[in-house]
Formats: C-alpha cells, structure tokens, sequence
C-alpha cells in the first residue's frame, strides 16, 4: 500500500504541474492578445486552434498509451519537447511562431496528462479507484488555482515572456520527476487493464446517451466562456486590471477543491441525475449573474459561485454515463465524454467570439445561459439511469 501511496501521490504532483502550466497559458494568452489589441474574433480563432492541438494530441498519446509498456516515458519525453516549445517562445516576440510554438507544446504537453491518468488506473487497486482518481483530479485543481493569484500580475509587470519562461521551467520540472521516478523505480512501468466491453452505434445513438453528450458539450462551452471571455469581459467592461481579473478566476478552482468532495457523496445520496441537474442549472444561474455584474466585488462573489458548478457537473457527469452504458462498458464512454471538453474549445471560440462581437458579453452570457436552462430539461425528459446505488468500487 505504501508503494501505491507514492505511486499516486507522484502522479498528482505531475497534474499539478501540468495544470499549473495551463492556468499560466490557457486563460492568460486570449489576455494578452487583447493587450496587443487584436479583435475579439481572431482571437477567438487563435483559442480555436490551440484547442484543436490539444483535442488530437489527447487522442494521440491516449493512443499511444495504450501500445507502450512504458508509459512514463511518454510523459517525460513530451514534457521534454514542451519545455523546449515554451523556452523557445520566451525568447521570440514573433506573434506567428509563437503560435506556432504554443501548438508544438499543446501537442506535447498533452503527454503529461492521458499517460497520467491511464497510470493512475494502472497503479491504484480496486477498491482505491475512486480515492487514487479523486486525488488525481484535487491535484489539477490545485495545480490550475494557484498560478492564477499571480499570473496576470506577470502578465501586466514582465509581459508574456516571463509567463513562457516559467511554463518551460514547470514542464522541465515534470520530466525530471518522472526520469527520476523511472530511475527509482517507484511507479509500475508494466499495464494492466481490464478488457472493456464494446460501445457499440446503437448505444452511441441511444436519447439517454445522446442526451448527455449534447448537454455536457453545451456546458463545457460555458466553462470556456468562464475561463476566456468572462476575464476579457472583467477587462473590457467592467475596467479591471489585468491581475484582478486572473486573482478572480482563481477563486472558482479554490472553492471546487472542497466541493468536489461534498457533491461526491451528494451523488451517492440523491442520485447522479440529480447532481448532474444541479450543475446545468447552477451553470445557467452562473452566467446570468455574470449579465448582471457591475463592478469587481460582485464579480468575486460570482466567480466563487462557480465553485458549486464545477464540482457538481463533475462529480456526477462520470456517474451518470456509466449508470446508462453499464459498468463494463464506462471505459469508452467516459473517453467519448471526455472529449467534449476538447471539442467545446474548438468549436466555441468561432461561435462565441462572433456572437459577442454583434450582441456584447452581457447578451452573449444570456443566450448561453438559455441553452443550458433548455438542457436541464432534456436530461430530465431524456435521461432514465439505473435505479441501482454506485458501488463504493466504482471510480
């Protein structure tokens, strides 16, 4: 038990990390782009592209974690090449090869995440799945909270350059846990895993299923409007500076730490339909209240209700699929609901950018919010789980 708690607690100190690294890029780029005065729809585009990096690569070296023995090497060799990418964007004021950079170490830096997490699955007994998962995932948010108190205040005082100096010292730390990790011998290198049954075109198009795909991509589109245009709308709006608009960010990751763990055992209490409502509703309440916001305080307060949407959704969205598919077959549904998160990146910017361009944020957050509120009601028409109680084994 001893070697899988330092086996665990070593893949956690990886997420954080690599969590860290995105918190640093993924809301502060559209930032800084807007400090160089660029148009909300091609900045809308650049996100678009960045997001469509990170949706193959995870399915790229998800695909590749599968065919290797040796896992950790994938994590250290990409988190090598992402350390380079971001070394070398610090050095460059180029704004086209820095995209082109931010697209090589998106690509790479995904290696730090799949191979994790299919690590975790390896490394953890049965009963401890959920434990070793839930650990797993407090460390990213962890890891994504704490940059955030800072980075717009990097952003504002040193500029960019600095923000990708210190992502290249964080994915250069990564590799050198895991090289050293490999050479200790501390994380079982071979697989083992379990045959997962098939998920087959009927189940795929099953309503339930169907259901639950569309509603969760349509909130995943919410969570991009948080992390992307509730900050620019914090800039251009309501006037606050740079880091009061990262610091504010922050507050959403810092409540769902503790709230994950609450709606956790909610989901085993009052179902996960339940809390999976729970967290559309909550988000379409999110951005509504954003619509009404005036000024930095109300701002705060809005951001922390966050916390409930976040730790919500995700504590019951993975339930919630693996009660309609069946347990034997969660492996490539959860995969397949996973990706929304990618996808929601791609194709929300070239919607969500145009949209506020013509209408304004206020408006934007209204119509979204609308979609969500119409997606609670299709879980509630749509989606009949098994009446059973998860099993304290499942994860």
């Amino acid at each position: 038990m001893s070697r899988l708690k330092a086996s665990i607690m070593i893949l956690t100190t990886i997420n954080i990390l690599y969590m860290a690294v995105g918190s640093l890029t993924y809301p502060v780029i559209p930032l800084y782009l807007t400090s160089l005065n660029m148009d909300i729809v091609m900045i809308s585009n650049i996100v678009a592209i960045l997001s469509a990096s990170s949706f193959i690569s995870q399915i790229l070296w998800g695909w590749m974690s599968d065919k290797v023995e040796y896992k950790a090497y994938l994590i250290a060799t990409g988190s090598a090449l992402t350390c380079i990418a971001y070394a070398l964007s610090a050095l460059t004021n180029s704004l086209l090869f820095l995209v082109l950079l931010w697209i090589l170490a998106n690509v790479s830096g995904s290696a730090a995440f799949t191979p994790s997490m299919a690590l975790v699955a390896d490394e953890a007994k049965r009963g401890d799945m959920g434990k070793a998962m839930g650990l797993f995932w407090a460390g990213g948010s962890l890891g994504w909270a704490f940059p955030l108190l800072f980075a717009g205040y990097l952003l504002e005082e040193y500029g960019i350059n600095m923000i990708l100096a210190l992502c290249a010292l964080l994915s250069g730390t990564i590799t050198l846990l895991t090289l050293e990790t490999i050479r200790r011998g501390t994380l079982r290198l071979t697989s083992r895993r379990r045959r997962e049954g098939k998920l087959g075109l009927r189940d795929v198009l099953s309503p339930a299923l169907m259901t639950l795909y569309l509603t969760s991509l349509i909130f995943y589109i919410g969570d991009l409007v948080k992390n992307v245009y509730v900050p620019q709308f914090h800039v251009r709006e309501l006037k606050l500076e740079t880091w009061l608009t990262t610091f504010i960010l922050s507050l959403a990751s810092w409540a769902e730490i503790p709230l994950l763990i609450l709606f956790g055992v909610l989901v085993d209490i009052i179902g996960s339909k339940n809390v999976f409502l729970l967290g559309l509703t909550t988000a379409a309440a999110y951005l509504f209240m954003n619509s009404m916001t005036e000024n930095a305080i109300e701002a705060i307060c809005v951001m922390i209700f966050y916390g409930i949407v976040w730790a919500s959704f995700s504590s019951s969205s993975s339930t919630l699929i693996t009660e309609i598919v069946g347990e034997e077959r969660r492996g490539i549904a959860l995969g397949m609901l996973n990706a929304n998160f990618s996808l929601a990146s791609i194709i929300g910017p070239p919607m969500i950018g145009p949209l506020i361009a013509i209408y304004g944020f206020r408006t934007c957050f209204n119509m979204l919010s609308t979609a969500l509120l119409i997606s609670a009601l299709l879980v509630s028409l749509f989606i009949r789980p098994h009446g059973r109680k998860p099993s304290r084994e499942r994860g």
